[in-house]
């Protein structure tokens, strides 16, 4: 299976080709710190798509993380997705980036395997995307709180806190009476994890973006979904033309 991956949900732009060859995972990455996300999104699936040595018309599925996050960043992935999806006629997947950071962090603390997993990303303002796990099994559903109101989530259980808000909601935690350690501070959703739950997951039709906080712009209806989302890279830029049907 040939897997197309990429995130643009937050503060960084990560895009990956997973192809599995005999249970070995053979992976060609690029990641980005960096804003202008609709600028650079495509050029960097096609960059990857080249170092990958891999045509458009030999995916098995694109995956996207689909937020919550950047309005913007969120709304360009769900929508280069929908359309590489479209225009392939491929499966589309998508996950939340705290999907995607858990299972990262399942694979990097395997000592911390079994233990409640607090996924947690500084969303300004005092708030937080949140959410936790037991294991990789979602133990609360995406959520938009403040560090005292997610240790409320918590409770008195013993937490492994990962990401960006780990310290802040570590640090309620305490206050409240419980316990959660903190690690991986740094972790970001990279799309070699999104690609690696995507292998197995069911396809969506559509993809649809999360975003917990409320913007100024509508967000898609599910009518407005199902349209055509961007152009392709081109051909030489991508090792092959798309397929036609």
């Amino acid at each position: 299976m040939i897997v197309l991956a990429f995130d643009s949900s937050l503060n960084a732009l990560s895009v990956a080709v997973v192809r599995r060859r005999q249970d070995a995972p053979l992976i060609s990455e690029a990641w980005e710190a960096r804003t202008g996300h609709a600028e650079r999104l495509l050029e960097m699936i096609g960059e990857v798509m080249v170092e990958a040595g891999v045509a458009f018309s030999a995916l098995d599925r694109i995956a996207v993380t689909v937020g919550p996050g950047s309005f913007t960043g969120v709304r360009v992935g769900v929508a280069a997705a929908r359309g590489l999806a479209l225009a392939l006629r491929r499966p589309a997947i998508g996950f939340t980036n705290l999907a995607v950071m858990a299972h990262e962090a399942a694979r990097l603390l395997g000592a911390h395997a079994g233990r409640l997993l607090g996924v947690a990303i500084d969303a300004r303002d005092g708030a937080n995307y949140f959410q936790l796990f037991e294991g990789e099994n979602a133990a609360s559903p995406p959520l938009l709180l403040a560090a005292d109101a997610a240790a409320a989530v918590i409770g008195r259980r013993h937490v492994v806190l990962v990401g960006s808000g780990a310290d802040a909601v570590a640090a309620a935690v305490a206050a409240a009476g419980g316990e959660g350690e903190t690690a991986l501070r740094d972790l970001l959703p990279r799309a070699p994890a999104l690609a690696s739950l995507a292998e197995a997951a069911a396809a969506q039709d559509p993809v649809l973006p999360l975003y917990l906080r409320p913007h100024g712009a509508k967000p898609p209806t599910r009518a407005e979904a199902t349209e055509e989302g961007p152009s392709l890279p081109s051909e030489a830029a991508s090792g092959g033309a798309p397929a036609a049907s």
